[in-house]
């Protein structure tokens, strides 16, 4: 198993490229479970639609939220930190980009603490 998600293949505005990006992030935390899944004793961890991210500022707002929730969870099992991935305006290109990076960089860190890479 292998790393699917490509972190920094977004831009600001960039609707398809996020498409992308959302799908290869979806496809990674799957992989996430089966990772927990796979281990003695297994761990099972919460499913969240994660490529559901929405139209309007308000579904927006629940899948960071969710998603948020996802990564404690994960944080948790691997005994690591990271910053809350909720806190974010997605309408500001500063703060896009700077979550993007730091959400990239905990998925580096999860997948070098499962094995992924």
């Amino acid at each position: 198993m292998s790393s699917e998600f490509v972190p920094n293949i977004v831009l600001f505005g960039d609707r398809p490229g996020f498409g992308r990006w959302l799908i290869g992030h979806a496809r990674q935390h799957l992989n996430y479970i089966a990772a927990f899944a796979a281990q003695s004793p297994s761990i099972v961890l919460s499913d969240h639609p994660l490529m559901r991210f929405g139209e309007s500022p308000m579904e927006q707002k629940f899948w960071l939220q969710d998603h948020s929730v996802v990564h404690q969870e994960i944080r948790g099992y691997l005994g690591i930190d990271g910053i809350d991935l909720a806190e974010v305006d997605f309408t500001k290109p500063d703060q896009f980009q700077s979550w993007l990076d730091d959400h990239g960089s905990e998925h580096e860190t999860i997948d070098q603490a499962l094995g992924l890479t």
